[in-house]
């Protein structure tokens, strides 16, 4: 977990300032947060340090195409927090299925939704490691299906032209 804790130990202070002030001038908004990738990861943190924070606040946080973070203890304290942690992984996706395994043994936690980019095929998977889902898809690391989510590719989402 050390990996992640750094980049999110240079950014918390902040974000938990930025985040009081804006509870105060919006006090009647909820909490969300969301990131892909390494930005997914760090969800985790944010989702944990949001509800820590400020535990009178509704807190959704989604983590998308993320790899877990911790052990077991650490995936239950952050599932034992107030608020809705989702996890969003795209058929074909090896970054879930990343330091589950020894030596690491990391876990998720959160709610998984898994697809291949369509409303039909999006299902709502049980438990931590569903084999119908991310966990059965036989994918490890950085795959093509790691640049779409949801059926939105990722390098061309806003973008705009990417000419040099």
């Amino acid at each position: 977990m050390q990996g992640i804790n750094s980049p999110w130990s240079s950014v918390h202070s902040d974000v938990i300032s930025e985040v009081a002030s804006l509870i105060e001038q919006y006090p009647d908004y909820t909490l969300e947060s969301v990131g892909h990738s390494l930005g997914g990861s760090l969800t985790y943190l944010s989702y944990v340090a949001l509800a820590q924070n400020f535990p009178d606040k509704q807190i959704t946080s989604n983590a998308m195409a993320a790899f877990p973070i911790g052990n077991a203890a650490w995936a239950s304290f952050g599932s034992s927090q107030n608020g809705t942690l989702n996890r969003g992984n795209n058929f074909d996706d090896g970054v879930p299925n990343m330091y589950v395994s020894a030596p690491y043994n990391f876990v998720h936690y959160g709610t998984e939704y898994y697809s291949a980019g369509t409303a039909a095929t999006c299902v709502q998977c049980s438990g931590e490691r569903d084999t119908q889902c991310s966990a059965g898809n036989g994918m490890v690391g950085v795959t093509a299906g790691h640049f779409s989510s949801f059926g939105v590719v990722m390098d061309a989402a806003g973008c705009g032209s990417l000419t040099l």
